[in-house]
This record gives structure tokens, C-alpha cells and sequence, in this order.
């Protein structure tokens, strides 16, 4: 399946998004899809700059490329959505905030101030719905996306995670899909020293070969908090592990 994934790009902005946005495709590209990103770059200042991206998304023929057909679309944030194809399915990451939840906030309102900022806001709102409205599926990358937009417009979606490398499960499990992709028979962690048995229960769960930590030092101020946390998710990860052996109920 040819299958298009739809993020804006905001130029010489690296983040979370953007990770997220690489880690799907490739992940559908393992999966055996011909996955692309498609990107259009724009900004979200003036007020009338915002009009001109979701128009910009909404004229924008993402139903064909050179001639061969796309066959699904995957959006995940605002204006990406607005695109128009009889497949769409929304991944949200988030909607333009300023114009939901954030419209009054002392520092993140910046719509609300701008003399054309409710009308935008409106227009939106209006937007949102009719985009929305036209998705097969929507999926919020977490509970608090799913009740933002359900705040907001009354829109449901179902909370799907992203397993991020960033959290110790997620590099786990990503450096097993590496070592079986690449052949590897050995890894090491590097990681700090309250994490090291946590660290290397986890990987060991989702890599057959073995397995060597490197510690780092930490600051002093860090140990309590760094102690009681580790606590907290070693036994969390020690539950799992115990489910995950048929011992638990």
C-alpha cells in the first residue's frame, strides 16, 4: 500500500513531532508499505499567515503523485489534516492550541491579541470540523489530545501511544528492531546508575543476545530523586515481567 504521511514543517524546527512523524514510516515501511513523508513548510504568525497554510493544505492533490495513486493518507497535526483524500486517517499530535485551550493563556494566547484573531479562530474551528469530520479514523497520541479535542469540538478519538525511544521501554524495543534488522549479537547501555538493572531488564525482554551497561556519573543533587523514581518503575517493570511469565493474574 502507497501511504502518505502528512506533517507541516516549520524550517530549522527539530522535535518531538518530527520524530514521531520518522518513526511511523519507517515503521510502516517495515510493515512492507511504500511509505513517504509529505511536508509542506509554513508559519503560524500573522493571523492571516494561518488561513493562507490551511488553504495552502486544503487545495493541496495528495490523492496522486507522478502519475500513481496514493492509496491512504495518515495526518497528524494541524493544518495537515485539512488535506482532502477518501482515506484519510488522523494520527493527532495537536490542533493549533491558541485557537482551543490556549486562547486566553497570559504567554501561549498569541491569537487571541491579533486584530483578526476570532475570525481565524472561527474559521478554524470550522476547519477542524469539516476535516475532521472527513477522517475514516482518528487517533490522539494520548488521553490528554483525545480530551482536548473533545473539549473543543465534541470530536472523539481513541488514544493510541507512540512507543517513543524516549521512554526506557521504547529505546528497548527500538534497539531490538535494530539487532534484528542489523544481525547484531551484542549491545551496550549507557545510562546512568540508579537505571542500570532496569535498564538491562528491559532490553533483555526484547534482545536474545547479550548485554553490557556502562553507568555515568549523576550530580548528588539528582540521587534522591533519581532513587525514588527508579524504585517506582523497577517494580513496575518487575510486575510486567512477572505477567509476561504467566505468574501474575
Amino acid at each position: 500500500m502507497r501511504i502518505a504521511v502528512l506533517n507541516p514543517q516549520t524550517a530549522f524546527v527539530r522535535g518531538g513531532a518530527e520524530i514521531h512523524t520518522e518513526a511511523l514510516t519507517q515503521a510502516l515501511r517495515d510493515a512492507g508499505h511504500d511509505a513517504e513523508i509529505v511536508t509542506i513548510a509554513g508559519k503560524w504568525y500573522l493571523a492571516t499567515e494561518i488561513v493562507h497554510q490551511m488553504a495552502v493544505w486544503r487545495s493541496f492533490d495528495i490523492t496522486e503523485s507522478n502519475g500513481m495513486r496514493i492509496d491512504a493518507v495518515i495526518a497528524l497535526k494541524f493544518p495537515a489534516y485539512l488535506a482532502s483524500h477518501d482515506r484519510k486517517i488522523v494520527w493527532l499530535i495537536h490542533q493549533h492550541r491558541s485557537a482551543y485551550e490556549l486562547w486566553d493563556h497570559p504567554d501561549f494566547g498569541d491569537l487571541s491579541v491579533q486584530e483578526d484573531g476570532a475570525t481565524v479562530r472561527d474559521l478554524i474551528h470550522t476547519g477542524d470540523r469539516l476535516a475532521l469530520g472527513e477522517a475514516k479514523r482518528i487517533f490522539a497520541n494520548s488521553k490528554n489530545v483525545a480530551k482536548r479535542l473533545w473539549d473543543g469540538l465534541q470530536i472523539p478519538a481513541e488514544p493510541l501511544y507512540h512507543p517513543s525511544p524516549a521512554t526506557t521501554q521504547g529505546e528497548a524495543e527500538f534497539a531490538g528492531r535494530l539487532a534484528s534488522k542489523y544481525h547484531w549479537h551484542s549491545v551496550v547501555i549507557v545510562t546512568i546508575v540508579p537505571q542500570d538493572f532496569r535498564a538491562r531488564l528491559r532490553l533483555e525482554r526484547c534482545f536474545g543476545g547479550q548485554v553490557y551497561v556502562m553507568t555515568g556519573s549523576l550530580p548528588l543533587r539528582s540521587w534522591p530523586y533519581q532513587i525514588a523514581y527508579e524504585w517506582g518503575a523497577t517494580i513496575k517493570a518487575l510486575t510486567v515481567f512477572v505477567h509476561s511469565l504467566g505468574g501474575g493474574k
